[in-house]
């Protein structure tokens, strides 16, 4: 995630690019790819 590299925080990333809050990120990303962002960044 560029605007994450870009000295933004995951958090200030999510909102901006539309996500009401964390959680509701969590829960599209498993649902797309599988797994957690935490495994997927493995």
């Amino acid at each position: 995630m560029i605007k994450v590299r870009n000295k933004m925080s995951f958090t200030e990333a999510l909102f901006e690019v539309g996500f009401s809050d964390p959680s509701q990120f969590i829960t599209q990303f498993k649902k797309t790819l599988g797994a957690l962002p935490s495994q997927y960044k493995l």
